[in-house]
């Protein structure tokens, strides 16, 4: 009777064998008929980096461009009719108008003599203008005494217009005398003002005010088309 030995069987028997024979079992690696396990999944290869960017060359700017010629220097424009006439020491303009500043005390002893053919300003302070004013040649006359003993001179005007104040007491001692063809204005507010004569020896108007104690002691005369006096004071003459 044939015995029919399947691959199982075979196998026992070999490891039977292998015991009996004093053999570790382990060590043997033996091959069955089972089917193998699958190896582990292979990993793809690694990506490869893309090169360093190519750097183009770089362009030089244009030359610049030359510099601008600077524009000529403008000169100065020509001086004023009052820059012109109106210097000396203490004198400057305001616009048209040449101002004379003896506002200082004591200051301008001498005749304070006004530019002809200007508007004239001239500020007399403390025992300024000792020796007096003359406006008579400019266009118009503004002069301010309003502190003591200020204008202690006569004031003489001619022009368009006239226009003293004497506000400081015993101002205007010497007295005023305008020839002004339009208008004429004497304000005597300082106590004892105006101790010399006040005269308008012509024009349009003459205006006098004598609000200061003991004020225009001098008197007033009027040869102006109109004359209006206010206050106490001493008419020596006017026009109607």
């Amino acid at each position: 009777m044939t015995m029919g030995l399947t691959n199982k069987c075979w196998w026992a028997l070999g490891a039977l064998v292998l015991v009996a024979c004093g053999h570790d079992w382990e060590a043997y690696d033996v091959v069955t008929d089972q089917p193998g396990s699958g190896g582990s999944a292979g990993t793809g290869a690694t990506a490869g980096s893309g090169g360093d960017a190519g750097t183009g060359a770089t362009g030089t700017g244009g030359a610049a461009g030359e510099a601008g010629a600077g524009g000529t220097a403008g000169t100065g424009g020509s001086p004023s009719p009052c820059e012109v006439a109106c210097v000396g020491p203490n004198r400057g303009c305001i616009g048209s108008i040449c101002v004379i500043d003896c506002s200082s005390d004591s200051d301008c002893p001498d005749k304070v003599v006004c530019p002809p053919g200007l508007p004239c300003q001239v500020r007399c302070g403390s025992f300024a203008c000792a020796g007096g004013v003359d406006c008579s040649q400019s266009q118009s006359c503004d002069v301010s005494c309003d502190s003591t003993d200020a204008c202690g001179g006569l004031i003489e005007c001619g022009g368009l217009s006239c226009d003293v104040s004497c506000a400081g007491s015993h101002s205007c001692a010497g007295g005023v005398y305008s020839e002004a063809t339009d208008d004429t204005s004497f304000s005597c507010s300082g106590s004892t003002s105006c101790e010399g004569k006040l005269t308008c020896a012509s024009g349009n108007n003459c205006d006098l005010s004598c609000t200061g104690g003991n004020s225009c002691d001098g008197g007033w005369c009027c040869h102006a088309s109109q004359c209006i006096g206010a206050g106490s004071y001493t008419p020596m003459m006017s026009r109607p």
